[in-house]
């Protein structure tokens, strides 16, 4: 069994005999499912197993370890040890993956990271730029709102959810061309099990709702896509441009700022990229020919960059705490 998804150009095949996994890696992409069965651009080959480690070579040395696992290189194949729990195996010589481990949950994480990561490549690659930002549109215009994470920008974008007048472009990456252009990059949006979005969670029908058990940061509920697919929007020529800086006054305030200040933040959420999904396992390559290519990505998101400041207004909006105040003061620049 498989599915086939096409984000802009990057095509995706995912097989495996669990049903379940296929259907959890559906609802992350829905918007991007695909009919297409020509050759794919990576594939992805997932399964159940109770010992992942009989799939890791003897006498391997490890080039990375951290907190959530063990990388090991074998020239064109790197194999990250998720400490036991699971285990990939990415060929960069045909751009294929298996994905081996007992836990549904965990291989499901493991797979979704590895398409966000090796599609974000392909895309930077192509002139195609995520920013970690949410963005939304509505009348004429486009609205990017870039924050840190955990800096309020899931609950902002709530707000706009709640409000069906506007447009939804992404929840958390938005894709920025090399004209400037932004792209719709609609993928599932997740909520933590906090009682500031119970009402929000009980209006969504079980169908589209799912869950993901993050070792680090807990359980978050996840919404696919087919719940909001008659608001995902064309994008719109111009743009308000945003980064939401936290103050502990009562007031929220909203200042236009030049777009050479602007850029500065482009750098931390689009050119550095910090918050967006690489996963550096799998963005980086093992061939030298790859420091090149990471040094035209870096070229290509600089240009992107410029070319969205040229149509954009910009501002600092410095958030309070309380949402509420923060939505009106931010949608009324629409």
């Amino acid at each position: 069994m498989k599915i086939n998804l096409n984000f802009y150009g990057f095509e995706v095949s995912v097989i495996s005999e669990n049903f379940q996994i296929l259907e959890l890696i559906e609802k992350n992409f829905s918007y991007f499912k695909s009919s297409i069965k020509g050759k794919k651009t990576l594939q992805i080959d997932v399964k159940v197993v109770d010992d992942s480690s009989i799939y890791l070579p003897k006498d391997l040395i490890a080039s990375n370890q951290t907190i959530n696992s063990i990388t090991y290189n074998d020239r064109n194949i790197r194999y990250n040890d998720y400490h036991g729990a699971a285990l990939s195996v990415f060929d960069y010589t045909n751009e294929s993956a298996k994905v081996y481990g007992q836990s549904i949950n965990k291989l499901h994480e493991i797979v979704y990271l590895i398409i966000l990561s090796r599609q974000g490549k392909w895309s930077d690659l192509n002139g195609l730029h995520k920013i970690h930002a949410m963005a939304v549109s509505k009348n004429d215009k486009n609205l990017i709102v870039m924050m840190p994470m955990k800096g309020g920008k899931s609950t902002l974008f709530t707000k706009f959810l709640e409000e069906r007048d506007f447009g939804i472009i992404s929840d958390d990456t938005p894709m920025i061309n090399n004209k400037g252009e932004i792209l719709n990059f609609p993928i599932r949006f997740g909520l933590e099990k906090a009682s500031q979005y119970d009402q929000l969670l009980s209006s969504i029908p079980s169908e589209f709702k799912f869950e993901l058990k993050r070792e680090e940061f807990g359980t978050k509920v996840l919404v696919d896509t087919k719940y909001i697919n008659n608001r995902i929007t064309q994008t719109k020529k111009k743009t308000i441009l945003i980064n939401g800086i936290r103050h502990t006054g009562s007031e929220c305030i909203v200042k236009k700022v030049s777009k050479a200040l602007m850029l500065k933040y482009l750098i931390t959420h689009m050119i550095i990229g910090i918050g967006l999904p690489m996963v550096i396992e799998y963005f980086l390559e093992t061939s030298f020919k790859d420091h090149f290519r990471n040094l035209r990505i870096l070229l290509n998101r600089i240009v992107g960059s410029l070319r969205l400041l040229k149509n954009s207004e910009c501002y600092n909006v410095y958030m309070t705490y309380n949402i509420n105040e923060n939505y009106k003061k931010i949608k009324n620049l629409l």
